[in-house]
């Protein structure tokens, strides 16, 4: 009650201070410093436990206002930034959306490079509630680059952490445990080193490695009794007892329930509690002991009932299963009946939903017939009207009227001859069109049954190199290494084999589609552009793609097309420009992709008829897209390749199991 009394009081000071500013000849010397340290002032009020959110918003948006009058923008940028966190926490998702963005904005104006990498970072959280998980990882990643740039080490662990909880969530496991990795590396507090200890060993245990995963858990809850962090302490808990659980280990299960639950009593954690009694319940369940399980789903059924839980459905499901394992059939029937009448009730809510809306319908349909229904009864008497009008004009002008008729009989016959002329025109127009289509369908059938029997064979050859060529190089490798030292030029020798292995490994991997498929794209193409500028000395080719490129969920056929296009003209570049530069953009709008390949090397005549294989490839695997390929070269000036391919629309998934920092 005092905090609310002291805010509104603030607001007030606020609105005198804020007309003050609007009279300019009554503003005091030290004014605009004074509503300065006011505004920060009330932005730090307006964080503190025990302020309503209303009240802090009313606080919050007054401050703005005062900022916008003495045009104080770091005021206005962190008043707009802590609005977004009141709304986050308050599940306002779209509102936070729009107070972090005008935060980035003016964090972006004042060139506050913290500023402007927390006003990402929570724009990245409050996408990943609002379930778009690409915007979500795309405002991370720009977050990271800041903290990573300007050595803000703590906030680069936590945002790692977030980005690897996204990929968790998308089952993209080998990435998000980097980005574990990435985060105990920088040797992070206890408390954060906790969590992502945590989330790994959920991640372990989502792949059923449960030894590993009781190993992070453990590290985990050390952890946090040692800095006596006991609301992680007791969450951790919990999960390892879920872990014993499904590693059949009751006992161990048991225990650890038991010391979570002792935890969660002392703090009157409802929703908790109910998770914890209904957990112990299926432990007794599955060592047999049914009393001792009905005696905690029993538990877990009180509370749900008292806090109005969805969840009392399933725990008198389980109430059912112990009885039944339990041999008391009667009881048994009774939970069963009450868990089928209580989905029978939320069914019937759904249905009596559903006839509202159909009776609403329904009633709407109605007014529109009986609206129909008049306006026909207007037009027939109106028509009798025109009736008895027709039939008096008919006796004074009927031999006008004939003659009138027998011109618009020849006038309308005269018109259904040249109609009739215009549609066989136009039938025979389309009739080429769909020819044409036809034969340019069979065309692209034709070019994708010829690029899926490529892939077949680079599959092939890429399966013989590996297993065949790669296999026999390494043995013959490690016959020379037992030699090494016996013999002269043994050492060049081994050398010039590592050296073919390499290439012979490298060939593979890029005949394969296994990682063009499995990694993500835009990462990818990075990569294979980084690795061949390494490889020819002279020769630095650049990569460049835009921030809001989203192009991990394109369909296989596209990541494969583009990728092996993007590897046809790179060889191009090393083979034949002789550059000492080139650079790859990859760019995207809301209909098209395109990347452009360009360098400096010594260009071509393009009155030349260009012939070859790879620049068929490239044609096809562009025209089975339905894109557009455009070569723009002149001798000495160096070579641009330019494609465009439409873009697909992507897909998007979630699925949320790991904690956020």
């Amino acid at each position: 009650m005092k905090r609310e009394l002291i805010s509104k009081w603030a607001i007030g000071l606020v609105v005198v201070l804020i007309s003050m500013v609007s009279r300019v000849e009554a503003l005091p010397y030290d004014l605009p410093r004074m509503v300065e340290s006011l505004v920060d002032s009330f932005i730090e009020s307006s964080k503190q436990e025990g302020v309503h959110s209303d009240s802090s918003l009313l606080l919050l948006d007054s401050a703005f206002r005062l900022s916008q009058k003495v045009s104080y923008k770091a005021g206005m940028a962190k008043t707009a930034f802590q609005k977004g966190e009141v709304y986050l926490t308050t599940g306002q998702g779209q509102k936070a959306v729009k107070a972090f963005v005008l935060s980035k904005e003016v964090y972006e104006l004042l060139g506050n490079p913290h500023g402007l990498m927390m006003s990402y970072k929570q724009l990245g959280s409050t996408f990943r509630f609002l379930g778009d998980l690409v915007a979500s990882l795309d405002n991370y990643s720009k977050g990271l680059e800041i903290a990573e740039l300007e050595g803000f080490v703590e906030q680069e662990i936590r945002i790692s952490n977030n980005i690897g909880t996204i990929h968790f969530e998308q089952d993209h496991y080998e990435m998000a445990r980097d980005y574990y990795f990435k985060c105990l590396k920088l040797e992070p507090s206890d408390f954060i080193k906790a969590v992502v200890l945590g989330n790994l060993g959920m991640l372990e245990s989502k792949r059923e490695a449960y030894d590993k995963s009781l190993g992070y858990f453990k590290q985990s809850l050390e952890l946090q009794r040692k800095n006596e962090d006991w609301d992680g302490f007791t969450y951790t808990m919990g999960m390892i007892a879920s872990l014993y659980l499904n590693m059949g280990k009751l006992d161990k299960a048991l225990e650890y329930e038991k010391e979570a639950l002792r935890s969660l009593q002392k703090k009157e954690a409802w929703p908790l509690l109910l998770v914890s009694y209904n957990k112990l319940g299926l432990i007794y369940f599955e060592m047999g002991q049914y009393d001792s399980a009905r005696v905690n789903h029993k538990k877990s059924r009180a509370i749900a009932e008292q806090i109005n839980s969805d969840d009392l459905l399933f725990i008198i499901a389980n109430l059912a299963f112990n009885e039944a394992g339990a041999g008391r059939y009667q009881q048994a029937y009774d939970y069963l009946f009450q868990h089928l009448q209580m989905k029978d009730s939320l069914f019937t809510l759904e249905k009596n939903y559903q006839i509202e809306e159909l009776l609403a319908k329904y009633e709407a349909e109605k007014k529109e017939k009986e609206i129909s229904m008049l306006q026909s009864e207007q037009a027939l008497n109106d028509a009798v009207i025109e009736k008895e009008k027709l039939i008096r004009n008919v006796a004074v002008f009927g031999s006008a009227l004939l003659l009138i008729l027998v011109v618009v009989v020849i006038q309308n016959y005269s018109q259904k001859l040249k109609n009739k002329e215009i549609l066989t025109q136009k039938n025979e127009e389309i009739n080429q069109r769909t020819i044409q289509e036809i034969l340019k369908e069979g065309e692209i059938q034709n070019i994708r049954s010829s690029l899926e029997g490529q892939e077949n064979e680079r599959k092939r050859i890429a399966r013989e190199l590996h297993d065949g060529v790669a296999g026999t190089l390494a043995g013959i490798k490690l016959q020379l290494n037992q030699l090494k030292g016996q013999q002269t030029g043994i050492e060049e020798l081994i050398q010039e084999v590592d050296s073919t292995y390499n290439e012979v490994r490298t060939l593979s991997h890029d005949l394969s589609t296994t990682k063009v498929l499995n990694a993500p794209f835009v990462y990818l193409l990075r990569d294979f552009v980084e690795s061949r500028s390494s490889a020819l000395e002279g020769l630095e080719i650049k990569f460049i793609a835009s921030r809001d490129l989203s192009l991990n969920y394109l369909p296989d056929q596209y990541k494969i097309d583009m990728y092996r296009v993007l590897q046809e003209l790179v060889s191009n570049v090393m083979k034949h420009s002789r550059a000492s530069y080139a650079e790859v953009a990859l760019t995207q709008n809301e209909e098209e992709i395109n990347m452009m390949v360009e360098d400096n090397g010594r260009g071509f005549d393009r009155s030349r008829r260009l012939n070859g294989i790879g620049l068929d490839n490239i044609k096809q695997r562009v025209k089975v897209l339905n894109g557009r390929l455009h070569i723009d070269s002149q001798i000495g000036r160096g070579t641009i390749v330019s494609v465009d391919w439409p873009l697909p629309q992507p897909l998007n998934t979630k699925e949320p199991n790991a904690m956020m920092t």
